[in-house]
């Protein structure tokens, strides 16, 4: 492994990205620690590629979930693109918060209000393994973070 102070840049034979090395450092075991939480969604540059939102937290009881809400309404013709990118990261939000199980999005369209869940299995499903071993080397989080395309 190689670092420059707190940043790995080198794991494993592979070379880790400014945003990989980010998303690794901002890892959050408890979905409950919103600090933490928003500390993902800024290495994931959530705000900036999305937009604004704000949270609710489903923690009362398992499963436990994270809601984005978008702020701003979203076009017809940009739903899709988006929603596309909201599924790449609610996988790498999966990968990273150890608890969380799901990541659901809502937004509003010309057609009202929207909701999308990506949850653990899906994630899973997707990424061809468990989504959770992600996050256990710069490394690996690298080579989910290259399949998203995030990088």
């Amino acid at each position: 492994e190689v670092r420059i102070g707190d940043t790995v840049i080198w794991d494993n034979g592979v070379k880790i990205s400014r945003n990989t090395a980010s998303l690794y450092a901002a890892k959050n075991p408890y979905v409950g620690n919103m600090g933490g939480n928003m500390k993902v969604a800024i290495a994931l540059s959530i705000s900036e590629k999305i937009g604004g939102f704000t949270n609710e937290l489903h923690t009362d009881s398992e499963p436990y979930g994270w809601r984005l809400i978008l702020k701003d309404n979203i076009s017809s013709d940009k739903e899709a693109s988006l929603k596309e990118e909201m599924t790449m990261n609610s996988y790498a939000i999966l990968a990273v918060i150890d608890n969380l199980s799901y990541v659901t999005w809502e937004y509003k369209t010309d057609n009202g209000l929207q909701e999308f869940t990506i949850d653990k299995e899906a994630a899973s499903s997707y990424a061809g393994r468990d989504i959770k071993s992600y996050d256990e080397s710069p490394a690996e989080l690298q080579k989910l973070m290259e399949m998203l395309k995030i990088n």
